[in-house]
């Protein structure tokens, strides 16, 4: 009898501690993944417009982003302004500045000739770390062609990380 109370004194014991280990797993594991990832943030900035672009590459936004690693994309549809059938439109988007910057461009040509209505989108994807907060800038230019722009959008997603590779 002695003997099966202390192997019950034994198995309780044991699953106390199981229990203790159990109950305080989760919080500790759960600290230690919050403190080694950031979190999250997703950014988005819009302007409905129609805006006039320049013919001498003239920013259309300008944002500002928190330290940290950032995949941005940024987005509008271009038109013309007037009669005028053909449109050239090139844009870039710029994140940071001097010789760490990162950025994309894109262009939209219209169709030679083209009748009626021209419009087209363009969309500029990059990634880029800040050090400190910094801005991401989006400039277009139409090259005298009278186009304008429409529901520019651009949105930063914070990452973890960014890495690289050249395909």
């Amino acid at each position: 009898m002695v003997t099966k109370r202390r192997g019950l004194v034994l198995v309780l014991a044991l699953a106390g501690i199981a229990a203790g280990l159990i109950a305080s797993w989760p919080a500790s594991a759960t600290n230690a993944r919050s403190a080694a990832a950031p979190k999250t943030v997703n950014k988005f900035f819009f302007h409905d417009g129609p805006d006039p672009i320049s013919d001498s590459g003239g920013q259309i936004a300008s944002v500002a982003l928190p330290k940290g690693s950032w995949v941005v994309t940024a987005k509008l549809w271009v038109d013309h302004a007037s009669s005028s059938p053909d449109i050239f439109v090139g844009c870039n988007m710029g994140l940071g500045s001097g010789p760490t910057a990162d950025g994309d461009a894109a262009a939209f040509v219209s169709p030679a000739k083209a009748d009626g209505v021209v419009a087209g989108t363009i969309v500029m994807s990059a990634s880029h770390t800040f050090a400190a907060a910094g801005t991401v800038t989006v400039s277009c230019n139409d090259l005298g062609t009278n186009a304008q722009y429409h529901n520019l959008r651009i949105e930063a997603v914070r990452v973890a990380s960014i890495t690289r590779t050249q395909i």
